[in-house]
């Protein structure tokens, strides 16, 4: 499309999650709902430096890919990689995840992977600590989108703009 003169491109898959039983429709809309937030974007809006109208630059653009991960026998990770360009010097890539319970057909927190008793956000801002440094680390390592589990492993996700690695990997 062309907005403002400004031509921009949205290329955003993710899965759709499709059974009788369990009802998978809140993470189907939350997946769907996300890839449309970061699409829109990219759309070119009122404040938006076209040039005086004789725009030349480099399209905005949202690319969005996805994975899926089998870290157990009774749930699927969805793993996202996006790159967008919104305008301005540089991109912002990154990854994003959601651990789905087959069985329930819900998202799941980290809070409900983790023993409740085990200190483990106090630990993994101890471990993430060492690679990221960022003042909020403990409510940032909160957010459920952070967290993607692959079969041999956990990865921590962060952008650029967060102090540290895109991500950082605990096995």
């Amino acid at each position: 499309g062309k907005a403002r003169g400004i031509p921009y491109v949205i290329d955003a898959s993710y899965p759709q999650f499709d059974a009788v039983t369990p009802d998978f429709g809140a993470v189907n809309r939350q997946l769907a709902t996300a890839a449309a937030e970061a699409g829109e974007r990219v759309i070119p809006g009122p404040d938006a430096d076209n040039g005086g109208g004789n725009y030349n630059g480099a399209p905005w653009t949202y690319a969005q890919a996805y994975t899926l991960h089998r870290p157990g026998p009774n749930a699927i990770t969805v793993y996202v990689r996006y790159d967008s360009y919104e305008g301005g010097a540089y991109s912002l890539v990154g990854v994003s995840g959601t651990l789905v319970d087959l069985r329930t057909g819900k998202a799941v927190a980290p809070e409900s992977v983790f023993l409740p008793a085990s200190n483990w956000l106090r630990e993994l801002t101890r471990i993430v600590g060492a690679d990221i440094s960022a003042p909020n680390l403990s409510e940032m390592l909160r957010q459920p989108n952070r967290y993607v589990f692959l079969e041999d492993h956990l990865e921590l996700s962060f952008n650029p703009l967060e102090g540290g690695p895109y991500t950082v990997e605990i096995t």
